[in-house]
């Protein structure tokens, strides 16, 4: 396969006149950690038809919000046969590309600047089929336990999949906070669509307080940073109430979930003077998650967050061939359901035949990835199309 990039110079630039606050924020970022700087996409919408002309527009910003200056830059995709057409206008770095496979997509943006400072993001593209699924998770006091912060003891809890038995509390002195301790049982990677909040809560005294969602482990707000928190934490003023009352809240958001981290990492926030958040049997709180994933191929889970799914995508013409391409290093799981049960498939792993499980057209792989490739390259095949 043949990659086709768009390497340029680019000027960065800051964004001003951004509340620190924001109802709605439809942009994807890459926000891990140990970053020098941050590449996002305005308007990112990831769920695309077949054959559409894909449009991005990419800019950039520090740790702090503010502009990176005259960097290096890459664009391309995954799978590398799409042409990315790519240019700098003004202050940001504008293309497109067409999506000729149906699946999973990635579009690869390296940025370098003049101090050697490099980043890299990837943003997915869903084309053609694809699924919705809704989770409920339960505010619970149990605390966390995949490396999220859980604070003196009482101020973290975790949303969990089952609903609590009992009367459960957590508080603080100024805000209070949740993260997924449990994945979702299908279909992680995915986008984040929506997240709705439906909460009993309180505060020690009658002043105005905010419930927000945040896409990374950052334990505080800072309003000196509104470009940097538009991205990251969203939040939404509430009525400061000293006896408990219910707030209901929807996010409408655009988050890609890479691997398993990105849900461990979310936090669903209070914050206010002395927030309290009650949960019981009967009445429990809790959050839906709405997320979007692909159904031609479906990536159901893998189970290294060392290893990331760069595509997964099938022909047109015949939706039970298909082709994934891995990134990383060791072994994992890898649970793949192919569109149609009936058939048997056959798979090559970097060209060699692999083992694997199939039951009901959901193939079941082990992997181990090491460092002779840089892409890996797993190709699925129904046995009347099979060449192995």
């Amino acid at each position: 396969m043949k990659k086709i990039m768009a390497i340029g110079i680019i000027s960065m630039f800051l964004l001003t006149g951004m509340a620190a606050v924001s109802a709605f924020n439809l942009e994807e970022t890459s926000t891990k950690s140990n970053q020098s700087f941050k590449i996002y996409l305005t308007d990112y919408n990831p769920v695309v038809n077949l054959n559409d002309d894909v449009s991005f527009e990419v800019s950039v910003s520090d740790s702090d919000g503010k502009p990176v200056s005259f960097c290096n830059y890459e664009v391309y995709t995954i799978p590398s046969e799409e042409d990315v057409s790519c240019q700098r206008i003004g202050d940001k770095i504008v293309g497109e590309f067409t999506a000729t496979r149906t699946g999973m997509y990635s579009l690869i943006v390296d940025i370098a600047d003049l101090d050697n400072n490099a980043e890299k993001n990837i943003f997915y593209y869903f084309v053609g089929s694809s699924g919705t699924e809704k989770v409920r998770y339960y505010f619970r006091d149990d605390l966390p336990t995949h490396g999220q912060p859980i604070g003196n003891g009482h101020d973290s809890g975790s949303l969990l999949l089952e609903p609590p038995t009992q009367e459960e509390i957590r508080w603080c002195g100024s805000f209070i906070q949740f993260s997924p301790d449990e994945l979702p049982t299908k279909n992680p990677i995915s986008i984040l669509t929506d997240i709705y909040i439906h909460c009993l809560f309180r505060f020690k005294l009658g002043i105005v307080g905010k419930i927000g969602i945040q896409k990374d482990l950052g334990a505080q707000m800072d309003e000196s940073k509104p470009l940097l928190n538009l991205r990251s934490l969203l939040l939404k003023s509430i009525l400061n109430m000293t006896v408990y009352r219910w707030a209901t809240k929807d996010f409408r958001i655009s988050w890609q979930m890479d691997d398993v981290n990105d849900w461990y990492n979310l936090q669903l926030k209070l914050y206010g003077n002395g927030p309290i958040l009650f949960t019981n049997p009967e009445e429990p709180s809790y959050a839906d998650f709405t997320y979007t994933y692909c159904n031609t191929p479906n990536i159901k889970s893998i189970s290294n967050t060392n290893i990331v799914v760069l595509s997964a995508t099938s022909e047109v013409d015949n939706s039970n061939n298909a082709e994934i391409i891995l990134e990383g290093t060791g072994t994992t799981n890898l649970v793949i359901q192919m569109p149609d049960n009936s058939k048997t498939y056959s798979a090559t792993f970097n060209g060699v035949e692999c083992d694997f499980t199939q039951v009901n057209g959901e193939l079941t792989f082990n992997l181990q990835l090491d460092s002779e490739h840089a892409e890996h390259s797993l190709d699925i095949c129904s046995v009347e199309n099979s060449k192995i």
